[in-house]
């Protein structure tokens, strides 16, 4: 006999788009989220380098997305491209919010040249970006009452 749960909102996945969609939902929705081993067991924490977003007066959206045309080979959409590109900003405020620790340079986020891109625009934690967002972020127990089904996989 299976078991069911209701639940408002499934989010499959601990990693930085699983917690963040989760610390963003409204606190009145049951929120479920399953992973296949543990919170801390995701791609998320393997990251090193760091993220990619227009914030210093030197760069400009045109140009980051150019940036990522050219080095996607025509294989990416340029609706989608321009759109995460665009949000970029608001989501690194929203991660600052969130208490994340960025590499700081004279109080200002360090913004770091990698491959592919014509300025500095990589908000990284030293080298170890993706461990130290997703430590931040999987306090989500501490934080919001969400459902938690860990190592769901056989």
């Amino acid at each position: 006999m299976s078991s069911f749960r209701n639940t408002d909102i499934l989010i499959i996945g601990s990693g930085l788009s699983g917690l963040s969609a989760a610390l963003m939902l409204p606190d009145n929705l049951k929120i479920t989220l399953i992973t296949k081993t543990t919170l801390d067991e995701c791609s998320t924490s393997w990251a090193q380098g760091g993220i990619a977003s227009v914030l210093s007066n030197d760069d400009k959206f045109d140009i980051h997305i150019e940036d990522t045309l050219t080095n996607g080979h025509g294989l990416n959409n340029r609706d989608v491209v321009e759109k995460i590109i665009k949000n970029g900003p608001s989501m690194i405020n929203w991660l600052v919010n969130q208490k994340i620790k960025f590499s700081n340079k004279n109080r200002k986020l360090d913004l770091t040249l990698e491959g592919g891109h014509s300025k500095r625009r990589i908000v990284h934690a030293k080298d170890q970006t993706g461990k130290i967002i997703h430590d931040s972020l999987d306090k989500i127990e501490e934080i919001k009452k969400i459902l938690q089904l860990k190592k769901t996989s056989k």
